[in-house]
C-alpha cells in the first residue's frame, strides 16, 4: 500500500489493445502471441524493476474466463529460468508492436 501512496508502482498494459486480435493471430500456423500486462516498481536508485508479468489469452468459449498466467522474476541465485525469459519476450513483442501499430498508423 505504501508503494501506491508514494507513486512507485507502474503498469504497462497492452491487454486491451491486443486481446481482440490474439485469437486471430494464434489461429495462424506460424504465429503465437499473448496480451500482456507488466507491473514495475520504482527503486530508490530511480530504475524500474519488473515485479510481475501477466500473459493473457482470450476465453476458449464465449462467456468463459480468460486464460491468464502471472510470472514473477526468479530468485537471483537460481539457474536460468526460461519461462521468465519467454514472458519478458512476449512483453517486448507487445511493446514494439504497439509502438509500430499505434505510433505510426
Amino acid at each position: 500500500m505504501q508503494a501506491l501512496k508514494e507513486n512507485k508502482l507502474f503498469i504497462v498494459d497492452y491487454h486491451d489493445a491486443f486481446l481482440p486480435y490474439v485469437q486471430r493471430i494464434n489461429d495462424l500456423e506460424t504465429s503465437s502471441i499473448y496480451a500482456t500486462r507488466t507491473l514495475f516498481f520504482l527503486t530508490s536508485d530511480g530504475t524500474l524493476q519488473v515485479i510481475a508479468i501477466e500473459l493473457v489469452l482470450p476465453p476458449q468459449t464465449p462467456g468463459a474466463a480468460k486464460n491468464s498466467r502471472v510470472f514473477t522474476p526468479p530468485p537471483k541465485d537460481s539457474t536460468k529460468n526460461w519461462v521468465w525469459e519467454l514472458a519478458k519476450a512476449h512483453v517486448l513483442s507487445n511493446d514494439s508492436s504497439y509502438h509500430q501499430i499505434f505510433s505510426h498508423l
